[in-house]
């Protein structure tokens, strides 16, 4: 049912867009741009493309980073149409007593791709700073690796589809340079995930993801 609701206010979302590109005049300008995110936690990781959620772990650590690098068309002053590229690492390290004798250290490193489709509504883009919503489509490939005291403990691949809604702002800082800030809202996840130690699953994951690792900072150039 939650696929199913989304996957209709993508479509009205949409319906809507072509209908404005059909009345309003053509700006016809071409955009490249990139964004990025950085980020640190402890004792907590999230991260539902992988199937991997830990919270209150005891010296748990988590770096990832995020960049998302896309280009796209100016159909109208409003609407925006475009591709574009995710690459995500996620690095998470814990040390831990095994039968509270031997200190061990795991680590997990998560490698995430994408390759999707995306659509921009700006609100107000006669303005210098102006907000936008933006759904988007991807198909992404993760790969996984567990190691223990740098010995290979398992390893695990996923492919999964990813419908999204974004949020977020644009600051004209010259006629032809744009910086930006954006963040997850709504996104759903629907995939399927293979271990060397486990057998192959699927998953999905509804909800939304705002988070240090969601807000993403970049730049766009106006070609």
């Amino acid at each position: 049912m939650k696929k199913l609701i989304l996957i209709l206010a993508f479509a009205s979302i949409f319906q809507v867009l072509n209908a404005q590109v059909t009345t309003e005049t053509y700006s016809n300008k071409n955009i490249l741009g990139g964004s990025f995110s950085f980020s640190f936690s402890d004792n907590y990781g999230f991260f539902p493309e992988a199937g991997i959620i830990f919270v209150g772990l005891e010296d748990f650590n988590v770096t990832s980073f995020r960049v998302s690098p896309y280009f796209g068309r100016e159909i109208t002053p409003h609407i925006t149409l475009g591709l574009k590229f995710d690459y995500n690492n996620h690095k998470m390290e814990q040390d831990r007593e095994d039968l509270g004798q031997l200190l061990l250290h795991s680590k997990v490193n998560l490698n995430v791709f994408g390759l999707g489709i995306f659509s921009r509504y700006t609100f107000n883009p006669e303005n210098k700073f102006n907000l936008f919503v933006e759904p988007y489509f991807s198909y992404n490939k993760t790969n996984r690796e567990h190691k223990i005291d740098n010995v290979l403990d398992s390893k695990e691949e996923s492919n999964y589809i990813k419908l999204g809604v974004g949020v977020g702002a644009l600051y004209s800082i010259s006629n032809s340079i744009r910086a930006s800030v954006k963040v997850g809202a709504m996104e759903y996840l629907n995939g399927n995930k293979e271990s060397t130690n486990e057998k192959s699953t699927d998953f999905s994951h509804f909800g939304t993801s705002f988070n240090l690792s969601s807000i993403f900072f970049g730049f766009e150039i106006i070609l």
